[in-house]
């Protein structure tokens, strides 16, 4: 079985969890030696090979897509993916390639030289030690699914040859570059080297870029090469292997599956490891399509940084019956995933218990599928669309992540939009000849439209002319027209000035009417007030007579009231007056017997003031203290020299206490409520008692 390997970071540890499919570091000391011990650097164990040779594996030859650079350095496109970076992450490269570059070369080599000088391998430990607690969601975040189990010593040297056409339009004179970065560990190592040349040949037609990357072997440029160049290159390779004897580094960890540990199977462990070993074909997929839109996103802001200034025209792409359906596809595809969210939702509000540890994300849109306006708008939503693009990669990334299935499931659609469907509605540069065209057709176009213009002056002032013609004739027509007006408004003056005497003569006759019609109505009215006067006198006298028909009758009515009520108090008084002698009658017997009550009473009292007395004396004479009554429970406890010994000492002392069965000495109804009393007197002084119920507090005051 070929060894699991993921590239050294200097944070890894012996027993550490890691997740193989994303390259991250999960908890330390998973695995550790039988009894808890935990793994150090102590625990590894050479395999030996360093006695014997060492292993060189030589990789060169044409590659197609940026997987299969990272592949060859055992590096997860899941990281790179997720760190939006090439060979960061657990490797520890450095980013010594230039997707762009990469990306529009025509051609690209790919030389990688891998030496083991030998493996470490801590073969004792295998005890899986599980955290309590940790739930079965979780397994993959907290343990992933391997350990890191030993090292491998040596060095790996990669180089990128890219080769890219010049364009021939432009001049023969090009500049050639190249660039190195290394990671030492240690201490960072940069160089660069710049250089131009002109030459006429087909060779130097083609822009040629070298980006190196290693590990282990120190300092391996010789002093004699000043610039990297094929045959440079070529020598540092095959001496590479030499380099790495005389100065190794860790180069990969080893990992191996917690399944293959006889101690994790015994565990009783919420949850198992995800086998992500088919996972590595779709997710270099996935990285072929970031780097894509990667490329796409820094094309399109070339697009638009050309718009604006004006160097180059683009026409939008036409949409098709094809593409038009594929849309359809993709958004019944969102309905139906949207759909499941949101019921997925309501489960886990209703059982929140059943998605615990599970985090529900609402599906992101598909693309609208629209070609793009090869405008500013439109240039800019097509950059947002493919940073949205790249951003649902990074996320299909996760999904493989918590469920490898996902990867291998024939029925399931991406999540993505292809970028090679994605280039299809991007705006398309217009050709020389289309320019050329566009120009031609715009001259043409600027010629039929001043043309056009000449005629349409020409037609306006001529418009122009025939209405200055027909404003003069209009303007002869009014002159003709105000000088009838005027000998009108002459004629109707002097008709006004004979309707002004005939009206002044009228006006005469008829302020005379006026005046006698006038005199006729100051009469009426006067005569109106004289009936309305006399109307008022009428209406108040027989307002006056109802008014004094109305108080007579109240007066009746009243009169009988008044002799009823006196009837009914006649009655009233005759009835006080025999319950009155009832009641004299009856307080004359309660008299008598509150009579003989209190001669009774009196006896007593005076019997009571006697015996108190005789009491007193009694008290003065006999003992120091008199016990008179001890009831506990209804039993008299007077004679009993125990109780009667401790109560005397209590009022002696006059200590306080408690009504229990403890004090008493008794318990004469067990299980039962009780109370009890003590009856006591002190010479010279007067009886006194204390009473309380079970477990109440008192005093001998």
């Amino acid at each position: 079985m070929a060894l699991m390997l993921a590239p050294y970071n200097e944070a890894m540890r012996l027993g550490m969890g890691f997740n193989s499919y994303t390259q991250q570091l999960c908890v330390n000391d998973v695995v550790q030696k039988p009894g808890g011990i935990k793994g150090s650097e102590r625990d590894l164990r050479s395999d030996g090979q360093s006695s014997v040779s060492q292993v060189v594996s030589w990789e060169a030859g044409f590659v197609d897509n940026m997987s299969e650079v990272i592949n060859s350095l055992n590096i997860s496109g899941a990281l790179e993916i997720t760190v939006a970076a090439l060979g960061g992450g657990a490797g520890g490269h450095g980013n010594y390639i230039d997707n762009s570059t990469f990306k529009q070369a025509d051609a690209k080599y790919n030389i990688t030289v891998k030496v083991t000088n030998q493996k470490l391998i801590a073969n004792e430990i295998t005890q899986f030690v599980p955290i309590p607690n940790v739930p079965e969601s979780k397994f993959s975040e907290v343990y992933g699914d391997s350990f890191i189990s030993g090292f491998i010593e040596g060095g790996v040297f990669n180089a990128v040859v890219t080769k890219t056409k010049i364009d021939k339009t432009k001049t023969k004179e090009y500049g050639g570059g190249l660039s190195i970065e290394m990671d030492l560990k240690v201490a960072k190592v940069k160089g660069s080297a710049e250089g131009s040349k002109t030459d006429t040949t087909n060779e130097q037609e083609y822009s040629t870029e070298i980006k190196l990357n290693w590990s282990g072997g120190g300092d391996i440029k010789p002093d004699d090469v000043k610039e990297w160049d094929i045959p440079a290159l070529t020598r540092v390779a095959m001496e590479f292997p030499d380099n790495v004897a005389a100065c190794p580094q860790r180069t990969y960890a080893i990992l191996t599956k917690y399944s293959s540990l006889r101690s994790f199977h015994e565990q009783m462990v919420k949850g198992s490891p995800l086998d992500y070993e088919n996972a590595g074909i779709y997710t270099s997929s996935l990285l072929d399509a970031y780097m894509d839109y990667k490329s796409m996103w820094k094309e399109i802001a070339e697009i638009i940084y050309e718009q604006e200034k004006g160097q180059s025209k683009y026409h939008p792409r036409k949409s098709d019956d094809n593409l038009i359906t594929y849309g359809k596809n993709f958004q019944e595809d969102y309905d139906l995933r949207t759909k499941a969210f949101e019921e997925e939702s309501k489960t886990a509000l209703a059982r929140p218990g059943a998605y615990a540890g599970i985090v529900l994300e609402k599906p992101l849109p598909p693309n609208e599928l629209q070609p793009y306006i090869p405008d500013i708008f439109g240039l800019d939503k097509a950059r947002r669309d493919c940073r949205f693009e790249m951003i649902k990669i990074v996320r299909e990334v996760g999904e493989v992540s918590n469920n490898p299935k996902v990867a291998t499931d024939p029925y399931r659609n991406w999540r993505y939009l292809s970028p090679n469907i994605f280039k299809r509605l991007l705006p398309t540069p217009k050709t020389a000849e289309e320019i050329e065209a566009d120009r031609i057709k715009t001259k043409e176009e600027m010629e039929a439209e001043r043309l056009k213009n000449e005629e349409e002056i020409k037609k306006v002032k001529d418009d122009l002319q025939a209405q200055i013609q027909g404003y003069a004739k209009e303007n002869d027509t009014l002159k003709k027209q105000l000088t009838e007006r005027e000998e009108e408004q002459k004629r109707i003056q002097e008709d006004a000035e004979k309707q002004k005497e005939v009206h002044a003569t009228n006006e005469t006759e008829a302020q005379s009417q006026r005046e006698a019609y006038e005199n006729q109505v100051q009469q009426a009215k006067a005569e109106a007030a004289e009936l309305k006067k006399l109307k008022e006198d009428v209406e108040k006298q027989l307002q006056e007579k109802a008014e004094a028909e109305k108080k007579l009758q109240e007066h009746d009515s009243q009169t009988q009231a008044q002799l009823q009520e006196v009837s009914e108090r006649k009655v009233a008084a005759e009835q006080a007056i025999e319950s009155l002698q009832r009641g004299i009658q009856e307080k004359d017997g309660k008299i008598r017997e509150y009579g003989e009550l209190a001669q009774r009473e009196s006896a007593r009292a005076e019997s009571v003031t006697q015996e108190l007395n005789r009491l007193r004396e009694a008290a003065q004479q006999g003992p120091a203290i008199t016990l008179h009554s001890i009831i506990w429970a209804n039993q008299q406890l007077i004679g009993n020299g125990g109780v009667e010994q401790k109560v005397r000492q209590f009022i002696e002392n006059r200590w306080g206490f408690t009504f229990d069965n403890d004090f008493f000495g008794c318990d004469p109804t067990p299980g039962r409520e009780k109370a009890g009393s003590i009856v006591y007197c002190r010479r010279g002084e007067s009886v006194k008692s204390v009473v309380g119920s079970e477990h109440q507090g008192s005093a001998f005051y």
